[in-house]
């Protein structure tokens, strides 16, 4: 029962996020940091470093969104595919 009610705590909402390098780095509310190569996200990837550096938290922490490059990546997917 402990592992059902520390999954229900975790909170996969965005403080921060940053692309840094060939990285998108994302700081969670919880406390975890999650790195992914930017390759994974063809459009953020193909952008100019301005455009990528124009990055937004929406949804209340649970998506990131490039308006330049009218992306939208949500976080929640973003952990499963970071294990």
């Amino acid at each position: 029962m402990a592992a059902i009610e520390h999954i229900a705590s975790i909170d996969p909402r965005a403080k921060s996020a940053r692309v840094a390098g060939a990285n998108l780095i994302v700081s969670l509310v919880d406390g975890r940091e999650v790195r992914v190569p930017i390759s994974w996200f063809p459009r953020v990837a193909a952008g100019s470093p301005a455009a990528r550096a124009n990055l937004r938290i929406i949804e209340g922490g649970r998506a990131l969104r490039w308006p330049d490059l009218d992306e939208d990546i949500g976080v929640e997917p973003l952990l499963a595919t970071a294990r």
